[in-house]
């Protein structure tokens, strides 16, 4: 009796581990069986007339029990995460033209793994973190922690600052403000843009948010440089720009302390990998046809993608 219970326990677990399609067919099955193939074969015959009644309600409930499995286990093997060793749902970012291969398990696997080790060799890069400040260094960070950076600046030179969680920033970054006062009277918009200059629509954009927030100052920084047109604008309105070598002449201007503080908030943890403009969590690197990006981690409910340089 043991024996025999053990072997039907691991036979119902192979059905419950097997695709749904199986427990389908087999309800199908035994339900054409029981309900039609039987009773055409044996109703007639006096001697078994009396089972066949018998056997059409035991594979009726059989095959409702069957069917009832097959559909969990559809929705289950349709919806069920990849899990980590961690526990943590394996997500990747795949391209819209490669969704189909994308779903199969050893595809997500594997890409989730590459991307992990992607990530993992990036961190473990920034291990050995600069002990001085240059112009290289702004360029390398990412842009969230740019963010970052030049909120602590501003909190250096003595003003409070209020920053902007991830997600839509309606134009800001950082609100700034004298220590005792409720409202700020700044407001400051950053761009990690180290190849890309910053033209004259995102400055007017500042403008507009300036009226909107009834502040009369706005700054915008960059860690590259801006058109000549832009400089123009702001030239005209109360708008300051700052380079990344304004930034950090002005940080080496700092005492020593300061740009020590500075450069602690600069190089903590990760400072390279880019940061999901919705979510806030690390992007992972991925690679197109074309050219890299970085994809986020929790795909598809998040669709960002920054283009890598």
């Amino acid at each position: 009796m043991p024996r025999r219970r053990k072997r039907n326990e691991s036979e119902l677990e192979a059905l419950l581990k097997a695709p749904w399609q199986l427990s389908a067919g087999l309800a199908a099955a035994i339900l054409v069986l029981s309900q039609t193939i039987i009773p055409l074969l044996f109703g007639a015959n006096h001697f078994t007339t009396i089972l066949v009644p018998v056997v059409k309600t035991f594979g009726f409930i059989a095959s409702i029990a069957l069917g009832a499995i097959s559909l969990a286990l559809y929705f289950k093997q349709r919806t069920k995460p990849f899990e980590s060793t961690q526990g943590a749902p394996r997500n990747s970012y795949f391209d819209s033209t490669n969704v189909t291969a994308a779903l199969r398990p050893d595809a997500t696997h594997n890409a989730w793994e590459e991307s992990l080790s992607a990530s993992r060799n990036n961190i473990t890069s920034n291990t050995s973190k600069p002990t001085e400040w240059s112009s290289e260094l702004l360029r390398q960070i990412e842009w969230k922690r740019v963010e970052e950076l030049v909120a602590a600046y501003f909190r250096e030179k003595t003003f409070r600052t209020e920053t902007i969680a991830a997600g839509p920033d309606g134009g800001i970054d950082i609100k700034l403000f004298s220590k005792d006062k409720d409202a700020p009277f700044a407001v400051v918009q950053c761009k990690a843009w180290n190849t890309q200059k910053v033209g004259v629509k995102p400055i007017r954009e500042l403008l507009g948010v300036m009226s909107h927030e009834k502040v009369a100052k706005g700054i915008f920084f960059t860690t590259g440089e801006f058109t000549q047109e832009a400089v123009a604008f702001a030239k005209e309105n109360p708008i300051n720009l700052i380079t990344g070598n304004m930034l950090f002449k002005g940080i080496l201007a700092l005492s020593d302390a300061a740009k020590h503080r500075l450069l602690a908030v600069a190089t903590e943890g990760d400072y390279t990998t880019p940061t999901c403009t919705s979510c806030g969590v690390k992007l992972v690197r991925r690679e197109s046809k074309n050219r890299g990006f970085w994809g986020c981690r929790n795909y598809p409910r998040c669709k960002t993608k920054i283009f890598a340089n």
